[in-house]
Formats: C-alpha cells, sequence, structure tokens
C-alpha cells in the first residue's frame, strides 16, 4: 500500500486554523486556599502539586508538612508525610511518584497518600530532581556551615534504594561544597548539578561557582568548563529541556560583594541559558536581579524567571528559548520563591509562603508527524489542558471523528503518541479541546 502524505492541523475550541500566542498578557488568579509552603512541585499537565513546609513559617501547627493537590491547586489535603524540615521536592510527569527531602528523603508511589523512608543517610538535602517515570532520582546536600562536600545520591528504582555517586571532593578544610540546585532530562539520564564553593567561610565569603554533568543517570560525574558563566555568585535554581540540551540557571547575590555575617553590600547577576547541556553558557537579556527560581517547558522554548526587583516579586516569560523575556505584571508578592510549570508552557503556579497566583493561557499543542514503519505517528506535548485527536477525510466536511486509539505518553520528550495506518485517500487529522 502506498502511503499517503498526511495533512496535520490544530484546531483549539472548535477552530480549525486556532493559533495562540502563550506570551500574550496572562490573567493571574490568587489560590485564596494555599498552604504556606516552601517548595513545590506539579505533574507534566500542572494539575497534580505536591507542596512542602519547610518548619520556618508563621503556622508553626504546620511545622513539615506535605500537601498535595489534584487540581491545580484548587484544593489541597495533607499528606501522611512525617514532620520534617523539608527543602525541596519533585514529581514525576503524572504525579503518582514523588520524592520530598530535607532532613531526610521520602517517597511516594501513590501521589502521596502513603511515604517510606529509604536507605539515604540523613543530611541537609537542598535539592531533588527526577525522571519523567520517576524511576530516577537525584539528590544534592547542603554542607551548611561545615567544611567538606555536601553529597549526591541518586536512585534508579524510584527511591527505593539510594547511591552515593563519585562526584569530585575536595580536601581543602577552608572550603565548603554546598550544591545549590540539580535537574534532570526526562528520562533520567543527563544530569546537571551547581556547586557552590564557599572559601573562608566563618571569616569572609568568596564563592566560586562549579557545574557537572551526568550523561549516564549519577553513575559518573565530570566538571565542565562553564565558558561565559558566572563563577563568584551563588547558582540557586536550574531547570532542563526533556531532552537535557537546554538549561536555564538563576544566580543570586555576589557573595564577593561583602556579604559577611549578615552584611547588605550586594549586587546582582543575570539568568543564563545553555543550549549543549551546560557545555556552555549564555547571560540572557534580563535585567540583574536576585533570581529565586527558574522553569523550563518540555521542548526548552518556553522559559520562566522570578526574581525580587527591589525586593518585590518579578515573573518574566520567554518563548524563544530566553532570546526575549516580557514581564507579566504579577501581583505583589514580597518575594517568589518557588515556581510551578505545565510541560506545553500554558499554565504557571509561582509563589511564596501561603501568597500564590497562577495564570493559564489557552494552549495551541502543535500536531506533528513521522514516519513509523508503514505506518505515522503524530504527536504533541502533553497540554494542559485536555484535547482529544480527531480525523476527516475532507477538509470541506465538518465530519470530524475522533481517533479510537488512545495516546501514549512518551517519558522520554513528553509527548503524546498515537500510531495511525494510512489509506488510499488523504485523511487530515486535529486537536480539539
Amino acid at each position: 500500500m502506498k502511503m499517503k502524505y498526511l495533512f496535520l492541523v490544530v484546531a483549539v475550541l472548535g477552530g480549525l486554523f486556532t493559533t495562540n500566542n502563550p506570551a500574550r498578557a496572562q490573567v493571574w488568579t490568587w489560590l485564596s486556599n494555599a498552604p504556606t509552603v516552601y517548595a513545590i512541585a506539579s505533574s507534566a499537565n500542572g494539575s497534580k502539586l505536591v507542596a512542602a513546609v519547610d518548619g520556618v513559617t508563621a503556622q508553626h501547627t504546620l511545622f513539615g508538612a506535605i500537601y498535595t493537590s489534584p487540581d491545580s491547586g484548587g484544593n489541597w489535603t495533607m499528606t501522611s508525610a512525617p514532620t520534617n524540615g523539608w527543602n525541596t521536592v519533585a514529581s514525576s510527569a503524572d504525579g503518582t511518584k514523588l520524592v520530598a527531602a530535607g532532613a531526610a528523603i521520602y517517597t511516594s508511589t501513590n501521589a502521596g497518600a502513603t511515604w517510606q523512608s529509604n536507605s539515604a543517610p540523613n543530611a541537609n538535602w537542598y535539592a531533588v530532581a527526577s525522571s519523567a517515570n520517576g524511576a530516577v532520582l537525584v539528590a544534592v546536600a547542603n554542607a551548611g556551615n561545615t567544611t567538606g562536600p555536601g553529597p549526591i545520591y541518586t536512585s534508579t528504582n524510584s527511591g527505593a534504594t539510594w547511591l552515593a555517586t563519585s562526584v569530585p571532593t575536595n580536601s581543602n578544610p577552608n572550603i565548603v561544597t554546598s550544591w545549590g540546585c540539580v535537574a534532570s532530562s526526562a528520562d533520567g539520564i543527563k544530569l546537571v548539578a551547581i556547586a557552590n564553593e564557599f572559601f573562608n567561610y566563618f571569616s569572609s565569603l568568596t564563592v566560586i561557582t562549579r557545574i557537572y554533568t551526568s550523561t549516564n543517570s549519577g553513575a559518573s560525574w565530570i566538571e565542565i568548563t562553564a565558558s561565559g558563566a558566572a563563577g563568584t555568585s551563588a547558582w540557586n535554581s536550574i531547570a532542563s529541556s526533556a531532552d537535557g540540551t537546554k538549561l536555564v540557571a538563576s544566580t543570586g547575590i555576589d557573595h564577593n560583594a561583602g556579604v559577611v555575617l549578615g552584611q547588605q553590600n550586594l549586587s546582582f547577576h543575570p539568568v543564563y541559558v545553555s543550549t549543549n547541556a551546560g557545555s556552555t553558557w549564555t547571560a540572557t537579556g534580563l535585567p540583574n536581579d536576585w533570581w529565586q527560581a527558574v522553569a523550563s517547558s518540555a521542548d526548552g522554548t518556553g522559559l520562566v524567571a522570578a526574581g525580587n526587583s527591589g525586593y518585590a516579586s518579578a515573573v518574566y516569560t520567554s518563548v524563544d528559548a530566553g532570546g526575549s523575556w516580557r514581564s507579566n505584571s504579577a501581583p505583589p508578592i514580597s518575594e517568589v520563591g518557588f515556581l510551578a510549570y505545565s510541560a506545553d508552557g500554558c499554565k504557571l503556579l509561582a509563589g511564596y509562603g501561603s501568597l500564590w497566583v497562577t495564570w493559564l493561557t489557552t494552549p495551541t499543542p502543535l500536531l506533528s508527524m513521522a514516519p513509523s514503519s508503514s505506518n505515522a505517528l503524530l504527536s504533541w506535548t502533553i497540554p494542559s489542558l485536555d484535547f482529544t485527536l480527531q480525523q476527516n477525510s475532507d477538509l470541506t466536511t465538518t465530519n470530524w471523528t475522533d481517533v479510537l486509539t488512545p495516546p501514549v505518553l512518551n517519558l522520554t520528550n513528553l509527548q503524546n503518541q498515537v500510531i495511525v495506518s494510512p489509506n488510499n485517500g488523504n485523511t487530515f487529522y486535529r486537536l480539539k479541546h
């Protein structure tokens, strides 16, 4: 059978050739019943959320709690997780496998209904990252005020067991190596971790930023010379595209500017992007600021950066991988400490403590086609709203019917995929919300 070329179109809200630019003005909504939390993570479609309280809040009765939401933050449930000074959380793409870390690491395989401890040692676990299927996990520790490096541990079985990695360490007693952030590709193979090395910690603060990458799920690590990247400011957040090649990282205050034992002589730095898995970095056009958090869409073109411009919240978004940015007039929050971003870049949640705001831009997923043996593979990034794949043999008619084959989520690129068989005539496909 000779395969016909398939003409692919996207339909949104019934419009056949509807287009939408996620950079248009967003309408922000306050989440009135949001818990007071420190860290947050979301499923790929942005609907399932997990949030953690670090204990340093005004609501001490909620010390160390972990919350989950099944509806993008509309409703929350306090889970049975033990009390802990939680620093960080991460989620699988479907929101069922979760990991939370603070003084200890706990995991859940049922969307937070129950939690399990594991073989990871107690430490000041500062950041975690998860593969899309929740099997590969990586956790990095902040050394705090002690000398010597903080550890990096990985798990390949959803946190049931953990192993120490062979990440390089230092032997200088005057250096404190604290891992500031970590990110993972969707398949969990490519990892990147940022180390902030503090020299002469108790008398002055000089910082050297070091970037380590792994291409085998943390089995081995190499330090890369990141040309173009700032080396004297503490990097505090990093996010990755699904394939692990596009990265965005935020830098905080410059500790070389006299931040010694609480002194407030501060200077700030830009947001950086990389298109080659961290080998080289480029400063974006964003102004220098105390950038607190960054997030990335699955394809790496949609980016979010949140900072504290003049100690007032500033949220910027980019739809061209950091080439250009726009301010989004977020409601005033003293600072934005966490972000949750959907894979399609159309749903965003930003906040700090109990002050949360969110916006949703109607997605227009791009429907793509690729040959698959004698068939065709249709794919689109998992959207933040539900879409149905439809087909029609004649574009001049309205006889669109649903494709009965359910989509399968490809966990390496966070795309829904359906294999269709060609016929002797033309077949047109669209996505409809």
